[in-house]
């Protein structure tokens, strides 16, 4: 083992003990509650809690029939299900290359005849 391993190892080990000896202090700091000394004068006892008062809830004014109410329009088209005939973009770029690379099919091509 070089010393440079050695040395990780010790920085990791010395991380890991920090970090236990913090949780292990936050523990024992939450058990300790601040004690007040007991005095002889008794607390006051506190003023019951009310539930705020119930509001009747407003109307709304009566819609005549007449009136039509508006209708919620969808704001984004449907998005095709189902996987791309192509194979997906990075497949046509891909196709696209191939063809600007190989050119024309020289096939279809009359023959030459010169040949």
């Amino acid at each position: 083992m070089t010393r440079q391993q050695l040395l990780i190892l010790v920085a990791t080990a010395l991380v890991l003990l920090i970090n236990f000896v913090t949780r292990l202090l936050k523990r024992r700091v939450g058990r300790e509650t601040p004690q007040r000394p007991e005095s002889g004068v008794s607390e006051m006892p506190r003023p019951a809690r009310r539930s705020p008062p119930v509001v009747a809830p407003r109307r709304l004014p009566a819609v005549p029939d007449t009136m039509q109410l508006p209708r919620a329009v969808r704001q984004i088209a449907p998005r095709p299900h189902g996987r791309a005939p192509l194979g997906g973009l990075r497949a046509v770029r891909h196709g696209i290359v191939l063809m600007t690379i190989l050119g024309p099919c020289r096939a279809l091509e009359p023959p030459d005849p010169h040949a």
